[in-house]
């Protein structure tokens, strides 16, 4: 298995800069580590490794809405 730094990297390098993606961050689930992927929207069709995870780590995709300043 892949250090998750690295598949991190992999992953970023394979995706290159889509639309849908705002970062990508490591996390955890049952106390094993994971790949967060920050979406701006959902991509269609979704690609396969958000259900088969990424180099033996799984993919946690969490969407979120546009970032706004406070204003003064």
């Amino acid at each position: 298995m892949t250090d998750i730094d690295q598949a991190v990297k992999d992953l970023r390098e394979h995706l290159g800069r889509p639309s849908w993606l705002s970062a990508i961050g490591v996390g955890s689930i049952d106390d094993r580590p994971a790949i967060v992927l920050y979406l701006v929207f959902s991509p269609k069709p979704k690609p396969a490794f958000f259900d088969e995870g990424w180099e033996g780590f799984p993919i946690i995709p969490r969407q979120f809405g546009n970032f706004a300043p406070l204003g003064k």
